[in-house]
């Protein structure tokens, strides 16, 4: 493995734990909340690949998690969002050649339909109700709305920077 793709996916992990805590706005029922950290979810999919995406995606999510004081959904998230950015990113390499807004659409949608799933059956395996789950449904897509719009705008934002875009062709 390069040196450099990891120290990209560390950094990756990182602005995932970080657009994750910095904006947390309620979303509703559910107790869950809407931030940007879907949107690196993706991103990092996208440019690192599935497998690294993935890593990048779990390990800054799950830390989120622990910072933020939703710890008992750590290991839940790490799963979730390992699967969300594996889906995602497998679905761009596949599409990529078109290179086009609705192409991110589609790979964002399949992303944040296994948010939305995951987070159902894990309230369900940690609070025992498909009652409690089911209120959760509404911030999870609120979420995934929110993170597809943001992981659109950014891909499209560091990808119309040639320097940047002959960087990550590099990692």
């Amino acid at each position: 493995m390069k040196t450099r793709k990891l120290v990209i996916t560390a950094l990756f992990a990182a602005l995932t734990c970080v657009a994750t805590l910095v904006i947390q706005i309620p979303s509703g029922m559910g107790g869950g909340y809407v931030n940007l950290g879907d949107g690196m979810v993706l991103v990092s999919a996208y440019i690192l690949g599935p497998l690294f995406g993935g890593v990048a995606a779990a390990v800054g999510s799950c830390i989120a998690d622990i910072v933020a004081g939703f710890a008992s959904f750590a290991l839940p998230t790490l799963i979730i969002k390992f699967i969300m950015a594996i889906v995602a990113g497998r679905l761009f390499v596949i599409m990529k050649k078109k290179n086009k807004i609705s192409i991110l659409i589609v790979c964002g949608i399949a992303g944040q339909f296994i948010m939305t799933l995951g987070y159902f059956l894990a309230e369900i395996w940690l609070t025992g109700s498909a009652a409690v789950a089911a209120a959760g449904i509404y911030g999870s897509i609120v979420q995934s709305v929110f993170g597809l719009a943001a992981s659109t705008v950014l891909y499209k934002a560091i990808c119309s920077n040639a320097a940047i875009r002959n960087y990550i062709n590099k990692i």
